[in-house]
């Protein structure tokens, strides 16, 4: 289409290697025309780039809430398996201070991507975002949001790459 080789465009789309500006104007007009937008997921496969997610949840019984819940978070487990994506869960007694905050200081020592929380305890929780936001970890509520947290519970929307 642009009348130039595939690594001349692997090298515009990656911006790499010496490229003459009419090779590059070429290429970037046939990107404007299509509305090319890089595939994230192909992406992250061709980096083979792990991702953690942790699901912080109270223990649940086979068919109440939560376990529906986890019944949808292991449907997209499965489908985002080909993607190198593990989740992993972290579980609480629900109304026990002492277990959430355990739950949460798990989650505080192991190394995530993002984290999935079902929030009991309000400080706990906020000491727990301040842990995720320092180290630059998406995290999501989940049936609860808690106020003063920066939005509507998604901090840094963005797909993890």
């Amino acid at each position: 289409m642009a009348g130039v080789s595939a690594g001349t465009v692997d090298r515009v789309l990656h911006n790499r290697g010496d490229v003459s500006l009419k090779s590059k104007e070429k290429v970037q007009k046939v990107l404007d025309e299509i509305h090319y937008q890089p595939n994230v997921f192909a992406i992250g496969l061709a980096a083979k780039k792990k991702y953690s997610f942790v699901c912080l949840l109270p223990y649940y019984v086979e068919y109440d809430y939560w376990h529906s819940v986890v019944v949808g978070i292991e449907r997209a487990r499965q489908e985002l398996r080909p993607f190198n994506v593990n989740v992993e869960y972290s579980f609480y007694s629900h109304g026990d201070r002492d277990s959430y905050q355990k739950a949460c200081q798990s989650i505080e020592e192991s190394n995530v991507d993002a984290v999935l929380i079902a929030p009991n305890f309000k400080d706990e929780t906020l000491k727990l975002i301040a842990h995720l936001k320092k180290h630059n970890v998406t995290y999501a509520f989940v049936d609860f949001n808690i106020e003063d947290t920066g939005g509507t519970g998604l901090y840094r929307t963005r797909f993890i790459s």
